[in-house]
């Protein structure tokens, strides 16, 4: 393997850097927007959640503080430091924040959950608040997946 015709094999710690075919490419990429999206969807709930007055303890801020940023610290891993930490991270967060929020919005009997929201307490907020929080269930289950997915291939070092 060559770099360009040189004769120059590109190397990290010895090991001969693999170029990731274009389907992982492609689901790294997914993956990358999966996780900024994630990160606007999570703002614009907060807002709603702030515009509804829809309370929420502060270990409940900590948490979702928590995973949204190890997402994103799990893609800025994976693509500049090639291993499995990065991808784990990502796994660990999406799946995370999927079960935090399916707990809160759809199972429990609290006020945070969309049942619970309604347009007399939140006004015109409850329906950004639900949206968001469908969106976000949605994203989440489809992040956790995907994070499994590039968990799961060849690792880019070989």
């Amino acid at each position: 393997m060559t770099e360009h015709g040189s004769g120059v094999v590109p190397r990290i710690n010895g090991k001969a850097v693999v170029k990731d075919p274009p389907l992982v490419a492609r689901i790294d990429r997914l993956m990358l927007a999966v996780v900024i999206v994630q990160f606007v969807l999570a703002g614009l709930h907060g807002v709603a959640h702030l515009g509804g007055s829809v309370a929420s303890d502060i270990g409940q801020l900590v948490y979702a503080s928590a995973v949204i940023v190890m997402s994103l610290y799990g893609s800025y891993r994976h693509y500049r430091h090639p291993g499995r930490a990065g991808a784990v991270l990502l796994v660990i967060s999406m799946a995370g924040a999927f079960i935090f929020g399916a707990y809160f919005h759809f199972l429990a009997d609290t006020e945070d959950n969309i049942r619970h929201v309604h347009s007399a307490t939140a006004g015109s907020w409850a329906m950004p608040f639900d949206l968001t929080a469908v969106l976000l269930a949605i994203l989440e289950l489809f992040g956790t997946a995907l994070a499994y997915a590039v968990l799961r291939r060849r690792v880019r070092i070989s």
